[in-house]
C-alpha cells in the first residue's frame, strides 16, 4: 500500500475499486432481477447486501465489513454510478 502511495496512484487504484464494485453490483441486480427467488418480497428493485457482501469477502477482500460495503455503495449512489 505505501508503495502506491509515494507513487501516487492510491486514488486511482481507489477510483478503480469502485468502479468493480459497481460493475459487480449491476451483474449481481442483472441476476436478481431475472430470478424470482433471489428477489426481496418479490420486489426487482431491493437488492440483498449479502448477495454482495459474501462473495466480497470470500474472493475480493477478505477484511471487508458490512459496514464498509454500504459505505462504498453510498459513495456509489452519491456519485450517481449506481
Amino acid at each position: 500500500m505505501n508503495y502506491f502511495i509515494s507513487l501516487g496512484l492510491f486514488a486511482l487504484i481507489e477510483k478503480l475499486r469502485l468502479i468493480t464494485l459497481r460493475n459487480f453490483i449491476q451483474r449481481i441486480y442483472m441476476i436478481v432481477k431475472e430470478t424470482p427467488e433471489l428477489q426481496l418480497n418479490g420486489r426487482q428493485n431491493l437488492l440483498n447486501l449479502n448477495l454482495v457482501y459474501l462473495p466480497l469477502c470470500k474472493q475480493w477482500d477478505q477484511d471487508l465489513e458490512m459496514d464498509e460495503l454500504e459505505c462504498y455503495i453510498a459513495s456509489l449512489i452519491k456519485e450517481r454510478l449506481i
